[in-house]
Formats: structure tokens, C-alpha cells, sequence
């Protein structure tokens, strides 16, 4: 009897704590007018990017960073690198994503993250300049899809 009590507290506890954590999750961090973009070494940290596979939709025409909505936005862009590629070349990167006003594009960043394929990683907000620790560092690869997705 002792041992149910015990069990059913548990489980009470389990699903509000579960439940906590959906709500905190579902707190949007991106303006939708100020988008995202993930200026960095691949055009000289110009923020918003001048390659539009960086550069978010929502304050560069033709921006390829956009939301999808699929029950919370989901900010995404996709590219190929290739040996022959003149827009993404395969070697090691530094970048962040932002979001902020026109008047201040770096107002938010998040950064601090050696990139990992295929993983879902968090990234620390807060991280001013672009310098080694604030950056995040990718390494690329030839002849491969590169898909970057931002839960929001």
C-alpha cells in the first residue's frame, strides 16, 4: 500500500513537471517582423547577411532563413556545399543568430556552440561579439545537404 502511495506521487509529480516544461517550451523568443539571421565569417559578419542562405526573410527580400509553421515556428534554411560552390565552401565557419530591430540587428544573439550534424543543441543567449567563446563554429563538409533548423 505504501509502495502505491509512493508510486501514484511520483507519477503526480511527473506530469506536472512535464507539464511545466511544455509551457516554459512554448514561449516564443523571436519577433516574427525582426526574423532571424545568422551573420558570421562566411560574409564578414555582415548582419543581415548579404548571402541570402543566411539572411532571414522577414528584413531581407529574397532571404532564404524563414518560418515554417508547423504548430510553432520553425525558422529554417538549406544549402549544398560543394568543392565548387562559390557561396559555401567547404571549410570551418563562425557565426551566431540574431534578431532584433532594423535600428539594433544584434539586440539578441546566440551563440557559444561547437555545431554538431544531425544533434539538437542549445544555444546560450546573450553572447556579444565574435570572439572565440561567443561564436558558434561549424565545420562543413563537401558534396553534402546542409538543413539548419531553429525550434522557436
Amino acid at each position: 500500500m505504501k509502495f502505491t502511495r509512493n508510486l501514484k506521487s511520483w507519477a503526480i509529480f511527473l506530469v506536472l513537471a512535464c507539464g511545466l516544461t511544455i509551457h516554459f517550451h512554448a514561449q516564443a523568443q523571436i519577433y516574427a517582423p525582426e526574423g532571424l539571421n545568422m551573420p558570421g565569417s562566411w560574409d564578414n559578419w555582415t548582419n543581415p547577411p548579404d548571402n541570402p542562405i543566411f539572411a532571414g526573410s522577414a528584413q531581407t527580400s529574397g532571404g532564404l532563413l524563414q518560418p515554417l509553421d508547423l504548430g510553432n515556428p520553425i525558422y529554417q534554411t538549406h544549402f549544398f556545399v560543394s568543392a565548387n560552390n562559390v557561396s559555401v565552401n567547404p571549410v570551418e565557419y563562425q557565426f551566431k543568430f540574431t534578431s532584433g530591430p532594423a535600428t539594433n540587428i544584434w539586440q539578441n544573439q546566440w551563440g557559444a556552440v561547437t555545431v554538431m550534424p544531425n544533434t539538437i543543441q542549445e544555444y546560450t543567449y546573450g553572447v556579444g561579439g565574435n570572439d572565440e567563446p561567443t561564436h558558434n563554429t561549424v565545420q562543413l563538409q563537401a558534396e553534402k545537404w546542409y538543413y539548419v533548423n531553429w525550434d522557436n
